[in-house]
């Protein structure tokens, strides 16, 4: 290839020549200082390229993708494209169906997974948290379990799993039917046969059967069931009870019956009740309820509403609230609606002082609560963190609708 400059004039008048460079001819710089005064307008980066011009002229030998058909040019671009794909593919799809499968809101995928490969009693450990940390509201986890443990011939547990599924199966017609409701638990009553409650507790426990049904929108009411019965009715939602007259794990005992319902979320299933024997706190307005009680007198102490939902000045003044409360007192907690949108670190701090503590998923994350979860809880001030007593329920979960929950408490001289 040849370079050819035409003939001008430079600035002083002088004639610049006409030269040719060839492929192997190397510019000197003379040649290149001629060249700037002929052309003054050319800026820095055109003599640059005038450089590497004049020192690495084209090659006149042409590759041999340059000489390929347009077409074939298009073929192996799209060709190195499917390859860049391909490859990409293999190895993020494994990646995140691995990453899937280890969700902790996927663990009956993740279950199932270790079934067809033979490991059962893995499989029934991840369920078996899963269920624990979630308390899920469908029926597929617990028919799960119920069928691993028969493969490992734990029969009992996995008659009342099966139980609970049919339970959260009947759950999911709205209204339920009355006889899909009850047949389960009329199956499994007797698990509390010698459960005997006075005729205190048994009046709260009627009271929060009643609230139950009617959360969930039943004609008829539960009041008639027998007082077992009512026991396994909230069994089955993930309820927590003491038979003992200690308030969970911690060496304080409930002067009296205790009984704290919950119901999160906006419909009717919004509700909180907190009973201290005979009487009766809380009611469906949003936030947390919260009832201080002596432990030694039963007298109470002090009783709030925090709207957790409208803004942290609500979570403050709660912090002050728990912050104030005198060591030893027992706290009891009811979520009507939602108490989890403020829920800060400082006030976490606080419920963590009657031993409350993160037991419940949102997500990836262990929480205390979700968002409009239902969640009950009864705990002592100055207990050791996880020593309270606590359920909860998510408001869905996989798109199945959450429901109440109870805490409750019986003095030990009820139960035989």
């Amino acid at each position: 290839m040849i370079f050819v400059f035409p003939m001008s004039r430079c600035s002083t008048g002088r004639a610049f020549p006409r030269q040719k460079y060839k492929q192997t001819e190397v510019p000197t710089d003379h040649d290149k200082r001629d060249f700037i005064h002929a052309f003054p307008e050319f800026d820095f980066k055109r003599k640059l390229l005038y450089d590497v011009a004049m020192h690495n002229p084209p090659s006149s030998d042409r590759s041999h993708l340059s000489t390929m058909p347009p077409r074939r040019k298009v073929w192996v671009v799209w060709a190195l494209l499917a390859v860049i794909f391909l490859l990409f593919n293999g190895l993020y799809w494994p990646i995140r169906s691995y990453q899937e499968l280890s969700h902790p809101a996927s663990f009956v995928a993740y279950a199932h997974y270790l079934l067809e490969r033979n490991a059962a009693q893995e499989a029934r450990e991840v369920l078996t948290e899963g269920i624990a940390h979630i308390n899920p509201p469908t029926p597929v986890p617990y028919e799960l379990l119920a069928q691993t443990k028969q493969a490992l011939s734990d029969n009992e547990g996995a008659e009342f799993l099966h139980h609970r599924a049919a339970f959260y199966r009947a759950l999911q017609h709205a209204p339920p039917h009355l006889d899909a409701v009850l047949d389960p638990i009329k199956a499994m009553e007797n698990r509390y046969a010698a459960v005997q409650l006075n005729n205190q507790a048994r009046s709260l426990l009627r009271r929060a059967a009643a609230s139950f049904g009617a959360a969930i929108e039943m004609r008829e009411p539960l009041t008639s069931l027998s007082a077992s019965a009512q026991l396994t009715l909230f069994e089955m939602t993930g309820s927590a009870f003491s038979f003992s007259g200690y308030i969970g794990d911690t060496d304080t005992a409930a002067p009296m019956p205790l009984m704290v319902y919950s119901g999160g979320g906006m419909d009717a299933r919004r509700n909180a009740q907190i009973m201290v024997g005979n009487r009766v706190y809380g009611d469906r307005q949003r936030g947390m309820h919260v009832v201080l009680l002596d432990r030694t007198t039963s007298a109470v102490l002090q009783t709030g509403v925090f709207d957790l939902w409208e803004n942290a000045t609500e979570a403050k003044r709660m912090r002050h609230f728990l912050e104030d409360a005198p060591t030893g007192c027992i706290g009891l907690f009811a979520v009507c609606d939602d108490g989890s949108a403020f829920l800060t670190a400082a006030l976490e701090q606080a419920l963590f002082g009657f031993g409350l503590d993160r037991l419940a998923l949102d997500g990836r994350e262990q929480v205390m609560l979700g968002l409009r979860y239902s969640f009950a809880a009864i705990g002592v001030k100055g207990a050791a963190r996880g020593t309270a007593m606590q359920s909860w329920s998510p408001e869905k979960f996989k798109g199945y609708r959450g429901h109440p929950v109870l805490c409750a408490v019986f003095q030990g001289e009820e139960t035989s």
